[in-house]
């Protein structure tokens, strides 16, 4: 199943079990991008991108977090595939669609394939997520799982909003949620002229 849930990436989600991407000598690639919002990091292990997230930390701690985290995977830094993965989101390089691993609880991937489905250039509500998965009462939990999404970017967590309408928490930052948003919103409507 391939679904476009951004500008210009598609993205091909696969539901792999952490155990499986922890197996001894299991091998990830690491790499670091730029982009207008900021500095990513980028991992993809055999399955596909497992982590993007914007940092503005060192490498070097980075990478350290990362190894505690993924202590029995061998890692090779490879800046130029991070890059890629980067440009493709933002239509700046052709690809093929890029696999994502979803890791998480049956809910978790449930909000995580849902929040694919939300259009770039629009937003939603927590509730509606909720909705979204078949749990209306569960919006708090359905928050909780937009909130543990290691794949930012290509799982569209910046596109979930308070019932209020305020933009709401955001990993990194709600200045960089906001010009997420409206990047994506300024594209959007460009492609459909």
């Amino acid at each position: 199943m391939i679904l476009k849930s951004h500008c210009y990436a598609e993205v091909i989600p696969l539901e792999i079990d952490k155990k499986t991407l922890l197996q001894p000598l299991s091998s990830f690639v690491i790499g670091f991008a730029i982009c207008a919002m900021g500095k990513c990091f980028v991992a993809e292990s055999a399955y596909g991108i497992c982590i993007i997230e914007f940092v503005d930390d060192d490498e070097t701690m980075v990478q350290s977090r990362f190894k505690e985290n993924w202590p029995s995977v061998v890692v090779e830094r490879n800046d130029l595939m991070a890059q890629s993965v980067i440009n493709r989101f933002f239509g700046l390089e052709d690809g093929l669609p890029i696999r994502i691993c979803l890791s998480g609880t049956a809910f978790q991937r449930r909000v995580w394939r849902a929040l694919l489905d939300v259009p770039a250039g629009t937003t939603v509500s927590y509730g509606e997520v909720a909705r979204m998965v078949g749990n209306p009462g569960a919006v708090r939990a359905a928050a909780t799982a937009v909130a543990s999404n290691r794949v930012g970017l290509l799982v569209p967590c910046h596109r979930i909003i308070r019932n209020t309408g305020a933009l709401g928490q955001f990993a990194w930052g709600t200045a960089r949620k906001a010009a997420l948003l409206e990047w994506e919103r300024s594209h959007a409507a460009a492609n459909r002229h």
